[in-house]
């Protein structure tokens, strides 16, 4: 609770610095962001606690501005105030335009990736800057090899099993000849946010990267078919996809039962593969 009463404070103070209208704030949203709509304004703020945050704020900023001058199915930054991160008690704060709608768990289908490929159509002529895909999962690898960082529930030889198979993926997929392009990077339900039945918006691009296509695939449908995609490497991917997501949760495992839960079931698929 605290740290929420700080998170809002900040983004009240945010509101008064660039006379943003905000008779009320109130937080919409948490997870590894605390989001709040700043009421009555058609504006929330998406705030971070960490200053390591700040460098991917940054770029979904700038790669969210590129999209508004599109037709991208995307968040838009809000216009009332400028256009950056912005610093404030020790948050890392950015202003979006308030869209109103609706998370749907059932969002794979045939429109959900249609609007997936026309932000992937204009995500191709973004000029900047892009980390490489492989970067998250060499990330997840340094947090299993560093015994300074607590995986509670996470026994040694589990442990040891995600690092072989992290450290053997990775070099795998470092020589292997792949087509790339700028993606999403995590196209879950949560960050597809549906204004009406046949239209929605794309959100959260902290996780934008440089990839092949299926890796954004993976992440919306599994290993479900997908016209035009590689389906091999698609499967190839979704284990990858799984061992990160299965680290990312044992160090998260502490929090709720469903972070537990999906650590667990992420480092079966991972054990199922080395079986096979």
């Amino acid at each position: 609770m605290a740290l929420e009463k700080r998170a809002l404070k900040a983004a009240i103070d945010i509101a008064q610095t660039f006379r943003i209208e905000c008779s009320q704030a109130a937080i919409i949203h948490r997870s590894n962001n605390i989001v709040v709509r700043l009421k009555p304004s058609p504006v929330v703020a998406k705030i971070s606690n960490s200053e390591h945050s700040a460098p991917y704020f940054s770029l979904e900023m700038d790669v969210c501005r590129f999209l508004a001058n599109t037709d991208a199915p995307s968040m838009h930054p809000s216009s009332l105030a400028p256009q950056e991160v912005h610093h404030r008690n020790g948050f890392a704060i950015t202003l979006w335009e308030f869209v109103e709608g609706h998370h749907r768990e059932d969002f794979c289908n045939a429109t959900a990736l249609n609007l997936l490929n026309s932000l992937h159509r204009r995500l191709s002529s973004y000029p900047g800057k892009i980390p490489y895909f492989l970067d998250k999962p060499i990330g997840c690898l340094k947090a299993l090899e560093a015994s300074s960082i607590a995986m509670a529930g996470l026994s040694r030889q589990d442990r040891s099993l995600l690092t072989r198979f992290l450290a053997d993926e990775i070099q795998k997929f470092q020589t292997k000849h792949l087509n790339v392009q700028v993606l999403h990077g995590d196209t879950q339900a949560r960050n597809l946010l549906w204004v009406s039945e046949s239209k929605a918006v794309w959100l959260d691009f902290e996780s934008v990267c440089l990839g092949p296509r299926e890796w954004d695939y993976v992440k919306m449908v599994g290993t479900e078919p997908v016209e035009g995609a590689d389906a091999e490497l698609q499967n190839e991917l979704s284990t990858l996809v799984s061992a990160c997501v299965s680290t990312w949760c044992w160090q998260k495992a502490h929090r709720e039962p469903e972070v537990q839960e999906a650590a667990a079931y992420h480092l079966n698929r991972v054990k199922e593969k080395f079986r096979s």
